[in-house]
């Protein structure tokens, strides 16, 4: 379980890091633009700075050949975090992965059948854990 709060508080960590670090390259270029430099001096120096942005996001696309979008990169860090979290502890991540398949699927069993389905699985947690 630690492991888990750990992935989680890392994933919010990163959000937070990453909002934090564009709104201060958005602060930085408007106090040079507006207040500083002028738009004259500046167009080159945001031209650029937003192509390295976009060459990051394309060397994201290139090395985990997915969409660079919010919800492709968060949906890779917290299983990338919570797989390092987990081999830290040495849990088997494969283990943990079918466990995690096998609850969902039980989950979508449970509530697509009602009531009789969650007691019969009940008495064989009960049955299983007597064994």
């Amino acid at each position: 379980m630690p492991s888990v709060v750990s992935a989680v508080r890392k994933e919010k960590e990163f959000w937070a890091y990453t909002a934090f670090f564009s709104g201060l390259q958005m602060t930085v270029l408007a106090y040079l633009t507006f207040l500083l430099y002028g738009w004259d001096v500046m167009e080159p120096v945001c031209f650029f700075t937003t192509s390295v942005t976009a060459l990051c996001s394309y060397g994201y696309f290139l090395y985990y050949n997915q969409e660079h979008s919010y919800e492709g990169v968060d949906n890779h860090v917290l299983p990338t975090t919570l797989a390092n979290e987990l081999r830290i502890s040495h849990i088997d991540v494969h283990k943990v992965m079918d466990d995690l398949k096998m609850l969902k699927e039980v989950d979508a069993a449970v509530s697509s059948s009602g009531e009789h389905n969650a007691v019969i699985l009940e008495i064989a947690a009960e049955q299983e854990a007597i064994q």
